[in-house]
Order: structure tokens, then sequence, then C-alpha cells
């Protein structure tokens, strides 16, 4: 027992020795709680004990109704590229912005690359199909992607079953009290095959924002080559300004709670 004992710490302790599983030994070392149910949900004075009406009652608290939008006359509105200025240009940092951007078809590299690029054993859709087996399968189902894709942007059109997600609830961590939702986060898991093609998409919108400079400079997520450290320097470097300058700089920051399940849905 003790050979077996000072294996694994040997072990350990060459796997801690490659920095890039620092990651990894903090997410094996986390509690899990997979193995937890969910117990009886408290509603005001009530308690939710069927699993079916626990369903239910998580699913109002994390997708609550949102508010009748506010009409408005659309024909006011003109569509209008505005600058830091508030001008209308035809150009816009250098570079002419066209009306409308017509881009070329899909290419069998684009889609191998958004297939061959995700991770490999992503939690799947209501399918359970994940990218392991469409990397499997691309030598004989690559051409089929591609057409099916490229249909897909060409009718403009989604399959309901695509938009279809799986919701898991997950437990957050070192809650006091899990009879509350507010002690859990969904997490709505896509078929695998509709995330290829959100990150065709994705890439595609990425290379026109950067290659017409339509975000701000001081903008950084989910941009390509910029990172949080940027971010942090930026921020810092517009405090010494401040201070340079004998001025006071103040910080708000915004936490909006739940702006994406409340976002309405316009047919």
């Amino acid at each position: 027992m003790d050979k077996i004992e000072q294996c694994k710490r040997e072990h350990w302790s060459e796997f801690l020795d490659n920095r890039d599983n620092i990651w990894k030994a903090y997410a094996y070392t986390k509690a899990s709680y997979a193995g937890h149910g969910i117990p009886v949900l408290k509603v005001g004075d009530a308690e939710v004990t069927e699993e079916r009406e626990k369903a239910d009652f998580l699913l109002s608290s994390f997708f609550p109704v949102p508010p009748k939008p506010v009409d408005r006359d659309s024909s006011s509105i003109k569509p209008r590229l505005v600058t830091r200025s508030g001008s209308r240009p035809r150009e816009y940092a250098g570079k002419k912005v066209p009306l409308r951007i017509k881009l070329p078809k899909l290419t069998l590299g684009e889609v191998e690359d958004a297939i061959m690029q995700s991770k490999t054993d992503k939690a799947p859709g209501l399918d359970d199909i994940t990218f392991r087996v469409w990397k499997e399968l691309w030598p004989v189902l690559g051409s089929r992607f591609l057409k099916l894709y490229q249909a897909s942007l060409d009718l403009k059109y989604v399959p309901q079953r695509w938009r279809t997600a799986k919701i898991v609830v997950l437990r957050k961590p070192n809650k006091p009290d899990y009879s509350k939702p507010k002690a859990y986060r969904p997490i709505s898991l896509l078929e695998t095959i509709s995330k290829g093609l959100e990150a065709v998409v994705a890439r595609r919108l990425s290379y026109l924002a950067e290659t017409y400079r339509l975000l701000p400079e001081n903008y950084f997520g989910g941009r390509p080559s910029r990172s949080a450290e940027q971010a942090l320097n930026l921020l810092v470097e517009k405090i010494h300004e401040a201070w340079r300058a004998c001025r006071v700089l103040s910080l708000v920051s915004f936490d909006v709670q739940g702006a994406i399940n409340g976002v309405h849905l316009r047919g």
C-alpha cells in the first residue's frame, strides 16, 4: 500500500510540473456536485417535491416571461453607420463600407476547421452526438456538411431541431441553501451539428467586424488577439493618465442579472 501511495504522489508531482496542467488540477480538486439531485424547492411557504414540478419551477425562474416590447414606427427609423463624432460617412476608419456586404460561398476548409477545432467531447444536445462522431465521419460526410450549411445560409433558415436546447441545471458551489432557485444555474446544450454552423458564422462575423473596424478599440470581449491582460493594462493606463492630469477617475461596473434570459424575441 505504501508503494502505491508513493507512486500516486510521484505521478501527481510530475503532473503538476507541467504548467499546462494547472487548470486541470484545479478542476480535479473542486468539489463535485454531479451526484446530487435537486432537493425540495421552496416557493414562499409551499414546497415543490415532484420532479416535474421542480423542472417547471426552475424553468420559470430561469426564463421569466419578458415584458412586451414597445411598438415604434419603424418607417421613421433609417439604418445608418455612425462614427464616434456622429457623422454618416461613406468611409469608416479609412475603409469603404458597402451598404450590403456579399460574402462568398462557404468552403470545405471553413467547415472542416469549424468541426475539427471544436472540443471533441463537448456536451451534446438532444441527439447525444458529440463532435467526436462528426470528426470520425468527416471523410465521408464532409461534403454533405458543406451543402447543408450553405443551404441554411442561402435560405436564411435554421431547422427548429437545431434551435431546440436541452437545459441542464447545475448547482452553484458553496451556496448555503439549495432549496432556492438562485442557488442553481442553467446551461443550454444545442446539437453539435448546429454548433458547427454557429462557429462558421461567428468566424465570418468576426472577420467583417475586424476588417471594417466596426467595434470600438476599447472593446475586448470575444475578439481575436485581445486578452483580459490587455484590457487591464488599458484600464491601468487610463487611471494613471487621470492621475497625471490631477483628476479623479471613477469606475462604474454593471452586472445585469438575467439580461439574456429576459430578451424579448420578436417573430
